[in-house]
């Protein structure tokens, strides 16, 4: 005899239309917990016979396929105690007060009005000021950066080397590179991680600066920004691009690491230091924002944590 094995749920009636078959259906009653999860692992099934009767065009196909989303649906409602009624007053009010899905609108960005953005500057801000000594602990634990620091160093090829690093935060990668070039210069927009910085590196100079607005020394060989324009949106990385740029002599490397999304997006971030405000990037990205001739000479993506 044979035995075909099914192992799913299925709707109320199948055991009888089996049997109205010739056929013997083996089945079970699940208790309410492996009923939802019966459910939960339901819906991918529905959905893909629906997108197959949309691939075939059959309309009569693609509503019953609807129907049976629907039914999972209703099944799942009332296995969470809710009547049909309750779910129906919770659209209802819902609908109007943030509208359905039929007029196909499609949200790509929000622009942040200028107010909003300037407080989530300073609230990030806050945060650095704030938790500066346990953040810096922090990062002394991650260490500096000397592979990235000696690659661009090694990439340059010149001698008497100028560097400047934009967000140079509690002075760890300030001291690596100061230690291997002629002039070195850190500005970083929280006063509390500079405090920082100077405290461990009194003879390396650091200065509270804001990048948006700082005046960029010329003639610089190399400007370094290590994870400091994530905290700026695209408009604002595209003005300190530009005064990078400004600043770079004509053989200058720029070498930045921000955090990667495929899509750009922003997202806060609460932790046990506080409140910050991150900005996501893609290369192609970033490279959009560059108005003069960029030479690409080193790129990688790694995966922290």
């Amino acid at each position: 005899m044979a035995h075909k094995v099914y192992n799913k749920l299925v709707r109320d009636n199948i055991p009888e239309v089996i049997e109205a078959d010739g056929l013997i259906p083996k089945t079970r009653l699940l208790g309410a917990v492996a009923h939802l999860a019966a459910i939960r692992e339901k819906y991918p099934e529905e959905f893909q016979e629906l997108d197959e009767a949309i691939i075939e065009g059959n309309d009569e196909h693609i509503l019953l396929e609807l129907v049976d989303l629907q039914e999972l649906l209703d099944a799942e409602t009332t296995l969470r105690g809710f009547t049909l009624a309750q779910r129906h007053r919770a659209q209802m009010k819902k609908r109007e007060e943030r509208g359905g899905f039929e007029q196909g609108i499609f949200l790509e960005s929000v622009i942040e009005p200028e107010e909003q953005v300037l407080d989530s500057r300073r609230i990030t801000l806050a945060t650095y000021d704030n938790s500066a000594p346990a953040l810096a602990e922090y990062f002394r634990c991650i260490g500096s950066r000397v592979e990235d620091i000696e690659r661009a160093i090694e990439l340059h090829g010149g001698t008497n080397i100028s560097v400047l690093e934009l967000g140079s935060g509690d002075g760890r990668d300030g001291a690596a590179i100061s230690e291997r070039v002629a002039q070195y210069k850190g500005l970083d927009y929280s006063a509390g991680m500079v405090a920082v910085a100077q405290q461990t590196s009194p003879d390396i100079d650091f200065e509270v600066a804001d990048m948006l607005t700082a005046e960029f020394p010329p003639n610089q060989d190399i400007i370094f920004a290590f994870a400091s324009l994530l905290h700026l949106d695209k408009n604002d990385v595209k003005t300190v691009l530009d005064k990078c740029f400004a600043s770079l002599n004509e053989s200058g490397i720029l070498y930045i690491s921000t955090k990667y999304k495929p899509e750009y997006t922003a997202e806060w971030k609460q932790d046990k230091f506080g409140n910050r405000l991150f900005y996501f990037y893609n290369p192609q990205e970033l490279i959009s924002l560059v108005d003069s001739n960029l030479q690409e000479v080193y790129r990688d993506t790694q995966t922290i944590g």
